[in-house]
């Protein structure tokens, strides 16, 4: 019940920000990127290391994350994507060909 409650007051917060989320994600698609440098860091407190594509595509994975943090799943999932990924990881040089099943 308190995982219930928190994940509650999270999404509280986080309804005033959805509004400039959208805003955000428009200035993103549309590369506006002095208004975008601006509305990550007066508005989700992210500042961008620099003006590379990777690390503004690093921050709005950032702000997306922060974003949908109330609706994650505390644990992975058993019955999901997770038992469906390979149990080793591939030796260098290898490649993974299909998912395990």
């Amino acid at each position: 019940m308190q995982l219930h409650g928190a994940r509650l007051s999270r999404l509280e917060e986080q309804a005033p920000k959805v509004r400039v989320f959208g805003l955000l994600l428009k200035l993103f698609r549309n590369e506006k990127w002095p208004p975008f440098r601006t509305s990550c860091l007066c508005n989700f407190d992210t500042e961008l290391k620099s003006d590379r594509p990777e690390d503004r595509t690093a921050a709005v994975y950032r702000i997306i994350a922060d974003m949908m943090s109330p609706f994650a799943f505390p644990m992975p999932h058993r019955n999901g994507l997770p038992d469906r990924i390979p149990q080793h990881p591939a030796r260098r040089g290898e490649r993974i060909t299909r998912l395990a099943n």
